[in-house]
């Protein structure tokens, strides 16, 4: 009973956490990456979705299995593998730079806003697109969480607008 209790948090946590990183990875919500640009000084941080979803995966594993009634030895081997998968994939998450090169970055590009935005931008047009996202009022960032062409456009705007202040 007080394993359920104490599993509880991890499990809602956990599934808390994998519906925010589907809503990033679907492109609805923009601004934990837009956040990612902001960073003055050395290299910028890369949104690394593969091993801090693999985490999230493992602790819900094992808090669901540590929640269930049943006392079976597969339920137990389903702890013990997703602590492992929670485990590994944090020491992944916590050992690898942040601004290093990852090798999914090839076949996972999602969400596609994103790396549209780091092709055609530069460091500071991205930390000033960042910026400009903090000044807009909440209503109109909701607006661009559910648009991405809207978004990609104000994004130009910004970078317009960037380019008119270098030229002065």
């Amino acid at each position: 009973m007080i394993t359920q209790w104490v599993a509880l948090p991890f499990f809602l946590a956990s599934a808390a956490f994998l519906s925010r990183l589907a809503l990033i990875l679907g492109g609805l919500y923009k601004t934990p990456l837009l956040a990612l640009f902001e960073k003055y000084g050395d290299a910028e941080n890369q949104f690394q979705p593969v091993t801090q979803g693999a985490a999230a995966v493992g602790v819900l594993i094992a808090s669901g299995a540590a929640l269930s009634a049943v006392d079976q030895p597969w339920v137990w081997a389903l702890f013990w593998i997703g602590l492992a998968l929670a485990v590994t994939a944090a020491y992944a998450v916590l050992r690898t730079p942040s601004s290093g090169r990852w090798p999914h970055d090839d076949w996972l590009q999602l969400p596609r806003w994103y790396y549209a935005l780091r092709q055609y931008t530069t460091r500071q047009e991205r930390r000033r697109i960042a910026y400009m996202w903090l000044w807009l009022p909440r209503r109109t960032r909701s607006l661009y969480h559910a648009n991405d062409r809207a978004f990609l456009l104000w994004a130009d705007l910004v970078i317009a607008g960037t380019l008119s202040e270098e030229l002065s």
